[in-house]
């Protein structure tokens, strides 16, 4: 079986929007800078931000609110409305899910009074719904700022003794490798700063301290990209999908060696590939790239 390389030369890789997670105590700048980003679409899963002052620098910034009226406190509400954000033209330019750790503390509330909690049950039933919001943040084309509550961080001190050694973000604890970069906000005086805490971008250094201002973020990653328009996934139809699985259905009726059949495990290696969940996740490209796959296949074994 021949096989083809995809890999591109790396000056032909999409640059992608920032989608980063900012942490902090209480009163530190999180939520109020993060409404000057453009266009946001604020998900209030504190229902806080109903408060006048709020309502006003939303309205302010031309932001569109999703509270807990609309299901903010959902998963799969939440889910959905990310889904419609990644597929669906619009003129919204940056996501804000405020906050994460209440919407992921209330999956774990849920999942306890179903599974329990021993040996972290309901902790890793709560990580199976944030992996796949987690999935369609990487897919969707807006800046992305998912706000944490603050915690303590327990280690070893210099000492040898057990105890508070550092705060960090309250979440599933992997979620800042699921992210470009993690800010934690303090107040300095009358300024905001932030401490960058993790970062994979040349642009914010780990350990630097940068004013935390949407002026003072813009300068340093580019207004350009952070305020140009968004683009849609155009996702695979019905239509492709009954195709694709017809095409397997017939190439697994005249493939008599299991081997090279397409198994179960095959089509969840495309799902992967695709980070996508299900066949419907697809986007349009994907699914023809399958498609063109498998008719290939099918006119190679007609010919032998």
């Amino acid at each position: 079986m021949s096989r083809t390389l995809n890999g591109i030369a790396p000056s032909d890789a999409q640059t992608r929007r920032p989608k980063f997670l900012v942490s902090g105590k209480p009163g530190v700048g999180k939520t109020w800078v993060s409404m000057d980003f453009p266009n946001a679409y604020y998900i209030d899963v504190e229902g806080g931000a109903t408060q006048p002052h709020y309502r006003e620098k939303l309205n302010a910034s031309n932001a569109s609110y999703f509270g807990v009226e609309q299901g903010s406190q959902e998963f799969d509400c939440v889910i959905e409305e990310v889904i419609t954000l990644a597929t669906v033209k619009h003129d919204r330019k940056t996501l804000i899910i405020d906050s994460i750790t209440k919407l992921y503390n209330i999956a774990a509330g849920l999942a306890e009074e179903r599974v329990g909690n021993e040996f972290g049950r309901h902790m890793k039933e709560a990580q199976k719904p944030l992996k796949r919001l987690l999935r369609w943040l990487d897919k969707l084309d807006m800046n992305v700022i998912l706000i944490c509550h603050e915690k303590d961080k327990w280690g070893l001190r210099k000492n040898g003794e057990s105890g508070v050694i550092d705060q960090t973000f309250d979440c599933w604890d992997k979620l800042e490798y699921e992210l470009d970069f993690y800010i934690q906000v303090h107040k300095e005086g009358p300024r905001y700063r932030g401490l960058i805490r993790k970062s994979r971008l040349l642009e914010f250094p780990q350990g630097d301290s940068i004013i935390w201002s949407y002026e003072e973020f813009a300068k340093i990653y580019g207004r350009d990209s952070l305020e140009a328009d968004t683009q849609a996934i155009v996702l695979a139809t019905s239509e492709q999908i009954q195709t694709l699985k017809s095409l397997v259905a017939q190439f697994n009726s005249i493939e008599d060696d299991p081997k090279n059949q397409i198994s179960e495990k095959k089509e969840k290696a495309w799902l992967t590939r695709a980070n996508a969940d299900t066949f419907e996740e697809f986007t349009n490209d994907q699914i023809t790239a399958l498609i063109e796959m498998m008719t290939t296949k099918l006119s190679k074994k007609a010919v032998a």
